[in-house]
């Protein structure tokens, strides 16, 4: 049972109504907290009808049942926590319906009560996000601007066009004389072993050739397959490497 059902049941039954001094009194009491539970049960089932229908994107109906539960609420003197999670609940639907005017003042009202430090973070958040000003318009000039309409519009109005420049040329073209490593001479290599050889037109050999060694042209005889050939002095020629798994042991058994 919940808590209004238990006391319910046991309201019209307890000793205490027997007692001659406490009885009317505890009576009377005891209505008065069945009145409180009754209308926070109440209270509660209107506010989850009305979160139920938030979540249906269906807001006007959301609203009209959590106005119902504050009634309910109110008419008992009832406040605090649950009624500012219904203002809370009211201002996010009208943040979403585009009603900020209605959304601040849910804020305002519902930061009166008392409550949890979640749900009045909540009603600051929204009530700062429904007091900002909104963007103004962009004027005419300005969406020019940012398109880039806005200059190009301005040449085609005084008949020039801009000249487009070459990135790295902008200063010599306003002071050719400051352009000067461009022009600069190639400089000639000087010393070392191939002195005298860069521009000349001396050939590197002579006509003996290297004085190190042979021209890799020159003929010389070396051994190929048992005879003298005669081959380029820098070919690379192959050796050969007897295998002795080839050779003849004559007529002696293995």
């Amino acid at each position: 049972l919940s808590a209004l059902g238990a006391f319910q049941c046991n309201m019209h039954s307890s000793p205490w109504l027997r007692d001659e001094k406490l009885g009317p009194e505890f009576k009377r009491i005891a209505e008065q907290i069945y009145k409180l539970l009754a209308a926070g049960d109440n209270a509660m089932s209107l506010k989850v009808k009305g979160n139920k229908a938030f979540g249906e994107q269906r807001f006007e109906p959301a609203l009209e049942a959590w106005t119902q539960a504050r009634v309910v609420l109110d008419e008992e003197g009832i406040a605090g926590h649950h009624v500012a999670v219904m203002w809370s609940n009211e201002a996010m639907c009208c943040k979403k319906m585009g009603d900020l005017e209605r959304c601040r003042r849910a804020c305002e009202e519902g930061l009166k009560c008392i409550c949890s430090a979640s749900v009045r973070a909540k009603l600051d958040c929204n009530l700062a996000a429904c007091s900002k000003q909104p963007p103004a318009a962009p004027t005419a000039a300005q969406t020019e601007a940012g398109t880039g309409l806005g200059s190009r519009s301005a040449e085609a109005r005084q008949g020039t066009s801009a000249k487009p420049q070459v990135p790295g040329h902008a200063e010599s073209e306003m002071n050719p004389s400051t352009s000067t490593k461009a022009s600069k001479k190639r400089t000639v290599m000087k010393g070392g072993f191939l002195n005298g050889i860069g521009d000349s037109k001396k050939p590197m050999y002579g006509p003996e050739g290297s004085v190190q060694g042979k021209n890799h042209s020159d003929l010389v005889k070396v051994r190929v397959n048992g005879t003298m050939q005669e081959v380029p002095y820098g070919k690379v020629c192959p050796i050969e490497v007897p295998n002795p798994y080839l050779e003849d042991n004559g007529d002696d058994e293995p």
